[in-house]
């Protein structure tokens, strides 16, 4: 008798459908819109492309001047030379834009090619160890962080190269589980060097690699048993450790250090002068904070209880520029540094009291949510800094993590929402947005009840029904909020200048308010899961 074919779907062949599925739909978003940021890019190309690397960081031909660690210049580099058979006018050097159909096309194609340094990491991550193989919760994770709307959106539409950097992070995560963490700090090295916005979570790798490393205190990284002489293990792994690192940053800086760049390199990477906030508002703390001090201005000015209140509050004055309130105090950036480490530090002792793999992530996470929320001039697209660590913790299976990571993703592409601008842009960005959702949902298990056994699991402690039933509303609220920018505000308000920036203060507020409570209920979860 002929033995029927499993209809089962093997893991080789359910990346295959991922990897089709992901290329075909972004070959779809060829023609969309892009934004400056796609000149940036191809500025870059030209410089690297045409000058001696003594002059990369002095270059100002553009107003795009190179801005980014050396190995993305290095990666520039290389692509520049790819770039000769599709189009050479895009290496020359000008202030002006330019643009071609096939420079679209390369360019595009570089963010296509290199994103599946993601899809690599996270394969790796969820079926390397056997502990993961074959399990539904893998498939989620690689489905729901590879599928990110907020891939879609920045890399493929807006135009960045920010799957491949996370591709690194997570390529590091998963070589610290596979206890390898000399690897994984030199890809984590590699990556600062490449983009330093993971600056904000590199106290979490330096605190594990410190306490479950170079201290021995988690057994599963630590591998081997100490040495009689404890002290002499701990100095020749931190020896080991220091040495990988010193290396990556000295290949990496050397070059720009005997040109005499590294002063201006610094300055690159650090312009303090641009404001608190971005020209279109990251939903963080800073957002509801310039709104309040708006609100508070009104008050005041309208009671007449304070002469002394400024004539008028900039909130934000664009992408460079000081922030002036008019009723709160002013933030500077040390100030934002400072509560950016205290809120990092009760995670951060936790982690090196208890070092282990799980709280490693999860510091990773508190991290991110603190450079985000509490961070000088914040970029909307850093929400994915807390939203891809966060997805590896799922393979726990707790509905409570699941919801908290929806709500956080939902908020989070939501602020990006304004990045794509144009009314003709609306229909992709919430259909992608909402296939996200639908995906998320089923493959969560999301529509569980609190009360239902599969919402029984670690953690869940910290779960009540108030807070399901708040949840639910402000998912709810989004669609109010997107029919009342969508259609409302044209017809009610039209193009008065007095509000042409309130649809951005809406959004960035509204989500910002979703942010703050996912980060208050995660750092409920760290301590209590």
């Amino acid at each position: 008798m002929a033995r029927k074919p499993s209809l089962r779907v093997t893991n080789g062949q359910f990346i295959r459908d991922v990897f089709w599925f992901s290329t075909f739909t972004k070959l779809l978003l060829f023609s969309a819109y892009k934004s400056t940021d796609f000149e940036v890019h191809r500025n870059w190309l030209a410089i690297t492309h045409q000058l001696p690397v003594a002059q990369w960081y002095r270059e100002s031909t553009s107003q795009w001047t190179l801005d980014y660690p050396p190995f993305f210049a290095w990666f520039e580099w290389v692509l520049s030379w790819f770039a000769t058979w599709f189009d050479s006018g895009m290496l020359v050097l000008q202030a002006t834009p330019y643009e071609s159909p096939a420079c679209t096309f390369y360019q595009r194609l570089t963010v296509l090619v290199t994103e599946q340094c993601l899809l690599y990491a996270l394969v790796r991550y969820t079926w390397g160890r056997k502990v993961f193989r074959d399990t539904h919760m893998g498939r989620v994770i690689t489905l729901l962080t590879f599928l990110n709307p907020g891939f879609y959106l920045v890399d493929h539409i807006h135009f960045q190269y920010n799957a491949a950097m996370y591709g690194l992070l997570v390529l590091s995560i998963a070589l610290m589980s596979e206890q390898r963490p000399l690897w994984a700090g030199m890809v984590f090295s590699v990556l600062l060097n490449f983009k330093h916005i993971y600056a904000y979570v590199a106290p979490a790798y330096f605190v594990y690699l410190l306490s479950g490393y170079c201290l021995g205190r988690d057994p599963v990284l630590a591998l081997r048993k100490r040495t009689p002489s404890p002290w002499l293990e701990t100095g020749w792994r931190l020896a080991k450790l220091g040495s990988l690192v010193s290396l990556v940053f000295a290949v990496s800086l050397g070059p720009f250090l005997y040109t005499n760049q590294l002063s201006q390199l610094i300055t690159r990477l650090f312009p303090f002068k641009r404001g608190l906030c971005h020209a279109l508002w990251a939903p963080n703390f800073w957002a509801l904070y310039s709104v309040g001090d708006r609100l508070l201005y009104h008050i005041v000015r309208s009671l007449g209880i304070w002469a002394q209140v400024k004539p008028t509050a900039s909130m934000t004055r664009g992408i460079v520029g000081d922030v002036v309130f008019a009723v709160l105090p002013d933030i500077s950036p040390r100030a934002t540094f400072i509560l950016t480490v205290l809120v990092q530090l009760p995670g951060l002792v936790y982690l090196f009291r208890y070092p282990s793999r799980t709280n490693f992530i999860k510091c990773i996470v508190l991290s991110g949510f603190a450079s985000f929320l509490f961070g000088w001039h914040v970029h909307e697209k850093a929400y994915l800094l807390i939203v891809v660590p966060m997805a590896l913790l799922l393979t726990s299976g707790d509905i409570n993590l699941g919801r908290i990571f929806f709500l956080l993703n939902l908020a989070g592409v939501y602020g990006l929402f304004p990045l794509l601008h144009q009314p003709m842009e609306t229909p992709l960005k919430l259909s992608i947005t909402l296939l996200w959702v639908f995906g998320a949902r089923y493959g969560l298990k999301l529509d569980s009840s609190p009360a239902s056994p599969t919402a029984e699991s670690s953690g869940s402690s910290c779960n009540t029904n108030w807070s399901w039933v708040v949840e639910g509303w402000y998912m709810w609220g989004f669609i109010c909020l997107q029919a009342y920018l969508g259609i409302i505000h044209s017809w009610v308000l039209g193009d008065n200048p007095s509000f042409e920036f309130l649809p951005i203060l809406l959004t960035a507020c509204y989500s910002a308010v979703g942010m703050v409570y996912v980060w208050v209920r995660f750092y409920i979860w760290f301590f209590l899961s």
